[in-house]
């Protein structure tokens, strides 16, 4: 399973007026060329697309919002985890692609490389519905029921 193929999957799931951020890296790129809506923000700031989409999600509670995170990115600010499981605003998804690398730098390995679960984090940090897909079929299965989920 690559992000592109999940991405294509992702797509056709959303309205044109839910908002999509994308983490810095390739998955902007991947994004646009799949769904080039103007509801998209290609977000620049490594560590920023999780809480920018909590922001918008609360900001605009009548609009879905789905973040497009990277493992590397959601290390950089751990932080933002415990502030997603206190907030839980029930228009948010967030999808983080997990490479088990920083791409961006010639592929140097983040800690899920090794035994790190950025899940079983999210978990430990309150976020109930978090989850680790391992197939096309889990993947579409689980983001058809986050963006159907109320809470």
């Amino acid at each position: 399973m690559t992000r592109y193929e999940c991405l294509s999957v992702l797509a056709p799931l959303l309205k044109d007026e839910d908002l999509v951020i994308t983490a810095l890296g390739w998955v902007a790129g991947e994004w646009h060329s799949i769904r080039p809506k103007e509801s998209n923000l290609y977000q620049i700031n490594m560590g920023m697309c999780t809480p920018l989409s909590l922001g918008l999600a609360l900001a605009l509670p009548h609009r879905r919002v789905t973040a497009l995170e990277s493992d590397g990115s959601v290390l950089l600010y751990l932080g933002n985890l415990t502030t997603l499981a206190n907030k839980r605003p029930p228009n948010l998804t967030v999808i983080v692609f997990d490479n088990e690398c920083y791409l961006a730098t010639g592929g140097l390995p983040t800690a899920t490389a090794g035994s790190t679960s950025l899940a079983g984090m999210a978990k430990a940090a309150g976020i109930v519905h978090s989850y680790e897909v391992k197939s096309l079929e889990e993947f579409e299965g689980r983001a058809r029921e986050a963006l159907g989920r109320e809470a």
